[in-house]
């Protein structure tokens, strides 16, 4: 038995912890990798915080991402009739219901039983009520286009790797003129 007061999730929970990515949508990028955060980042993590932490979430898996995550279709446990059959609140349509994502349609988009029509139907629903992300209108930069944006920026300026290699022939040289024998 754990004491839950005393268990600290990052050391106790970490072999148990299984990144998923919600089906069908794609919310915007939080700062990571010396990158700024896009806006509303941190307002559509704490609205799904705020609506499945500390509750019960069935997960339908679909399948494993590019980055080894597993999608999957989020639901939150029924309030009447739990069982077999019964299903809750699909979280990625709550969140894009509430304007906090938008609908994911890259390749190997999952959409389970509801379609990417009723997704779309359900996005276009938020952005014609300026929702969440669709607060200012819909001419955003999707969490999309700001991933390909970041990544053209990598790929066109240089690694590193030059200057370090330039750093090292430099320590080499002067290691050769002070110890001839370190060749």
């Amino acid at each position: 038995m754990y004491d839950l007061m005393k268990m600290s999730p990052s050391t106790d929970l970490k072999d148990q912890t299984i990144s998923i990515r919600m089906a069908g949508v794609d919310a915007p990028e939080g700062s990571h990798f010396g990158r700024p955060a896009q806006a509303f980042a941190q307002e559509s993590l704490a609205w799904l915080k705020s609506h499945a932490e500390g509750k019960t979430v069935y997960c339908q898996l679909t399948r494993r991402d590019q980055y080894g995550r597993i999608v999957a279709i989020p639901c939150l446990k029924p309030r009447l009739l739990p069982g077999f059959l019964a299903t809750g609140k699909c979280l990625s349509l709550e969140m894009l219901r509430a304007g906090w994502v938008e609908v994911y349609e890259q390749a190997g988009a999952e959409y389970g039983r509801w379609g990417k029509d009723e997704f779309l139907r359900i996005q276009a629903e938020a952005q014609a009520a300026r929702r969440g992300i669709w607060k200012y209108g819909v001419n955003i930069e999707s969490a999309a286009e700001y991933k390909r944006r970041y990544a053209a920026a990598t790929e066109v300026e240089p690694p590193s790797k030059t200057v370090t290699s330039a750093k090292k022939a430099s320590k080499r040289s002067l290691l050769r003129r002070f110890l001839p024998w370190s060749r």
